[in-house]
């Protein structure tokens, strides 16, 4: 069945918080069938030797009727709790942060949330802990936009768009100004101040007049006595040509990776991945399958096809052996495709290790 590519974009929040995006084809004649997620907040602070939780939500949603979900661990959780693990969209769920007895260091818990009859189930959603030794502060600020910044419209529409963008700083509230350098060709925001963590509307603005293809509007926020100030930021448009489309294949080349890294070795081997798909570009996001093992690495893991994704692969901490694990790659419009990571860790260990 041929179809026309409409309508909104449902995006798990920005390359920022390392969440997903995905734009679905409209195969009902009537709307989208999609499902998103995202957690307020993603990222967490928390001191070493503290034994207070935080708590938040996670937020599911999807279009048309309400729908079933349920929710399970990616990875043996290192200090997510969640209170339940079903549910029907719009509903949320909360959760706990639990930092004790973690040392020092950024840790990442993932969740996978399966909604039933959507197209783009499942879905996943990263919470980020950073535990700072006692006594100290990270002095970070962060900023995202909710659902997303990325944004795919009908070429020849006159389209207004309402989104939120949070920023946020750890711990102590911190003044923080926003500033857009270049005129903006669709991006306006409904104030330019704030106090972290505050919650800011911004639109965006596509005419009938403007081409097909992309566009990106960036702006500077400005957060005080911080770091990492200012954070950039790009909202991106696309304004898709009134094409019309048959079902979408993806295709990953090489499909199996098979690597040797010396046992004891601190080196890491990076090994780009070339995914496309017949109707490029359209959004691809990927993930690891079985996160025990714990010896691939993906730094850019959403992208637009065609494009490379960089699969690091280490051995820090592996005796002598062969493991396996698969990157679940999913490009919109297409059917799951696979990669294959093969590591063996040669020679031997030690007597004693």
């Amino acid at each position: 069945m041929r179809q026309i590519i409409t309508g909104d974009t449902f995006v798990y929040l920005d390359s920022n918080s390392c969440q997903s995006f995905n734009f679905v084809p409209d195969t009902t004649g009537v709307g989208f069938d999609s499902a998103f997620a995202y957690a307020t907040p993603w990222r967490f602070y928390a001191l070493e030797n503290t034994e207070i939780a935080q708590s938040g939500n996670l937020v599911v949603g999807a279009t048309g009727n309400s729908k079933f979900f349920s929710i399970s661990y990616l990875n043996v959780p290192n200090f997510l709790v969640l209170q339940d693990t079903v549910g029907y969209t719009n509903d949320s769920i909360f959760f706990e942060v639990v930092s004790s007895p973690l040392s020092p260091g950024i840790y990442t818990d993932s969740i996978m949330v399966f909604v039933d009859d959507v197209i783009n189930s499942p879905i996943i959603v990263r919470i980020y802990l950073n535990v700072d030794s006692s006594g100290g502060s990270s002095n970070q600020a962060w900023a995202h936009g909710i659902p997303h910044l990325t944004f795919i419209v009908p070429e020849g529409t006159d389209t207004v768009i309402t989104r939120q963008l949070v920023v946020g700083s750890d711990i102590v509230p911190k003044p923080f100004t926003i500033s857009i350098p270049d005129p903006p060709e669709f991006l306006a925001f409904s104030r330019t101040t704030g106090v972290t963590i505050d919650t800011i509307d911004f639109t965006v603005t596509c005419t009938s007049g403007m081409s097909s293809g992309y566009h990106t509007d960036s702006f500077l926020i400005y957060v005080d006595s911080v770091t990492n100030s200012p954070l950039q930021m790009d909202v991106l448009l696309i304004v898709q040509a009134d094409t019309v489309y048959t079902w979408d294949s993806a295709y990953v080349i090489p499909e199996d990776l098979f690597i040797q890294i010396p046992y004891g070795s601190a080196d890491s081997v990076l090994t780009p991945v070339v995914i496309y798909s017949d109707n490029d570009p359209a959004p691809c996001s990927t993930f690891v399958r079985n996160k025990l093992d714990r010896f691939i690495y993906l730094p850019t893991p959403y992208l637009y096809t065609p494009d490379s994704l960089d699969v690091v692969v280490f051995a820090g901490g592996k005796t002598p052996g062969t493991y396996h694990d698969t990157i679940w790659v999913n490009v919109t419009g297409c059917f799951m495709k696979y990669i294959y990571v093969n590591l063996e860790v040669t020679g031997a260990a030690k007597s004693g290790e």
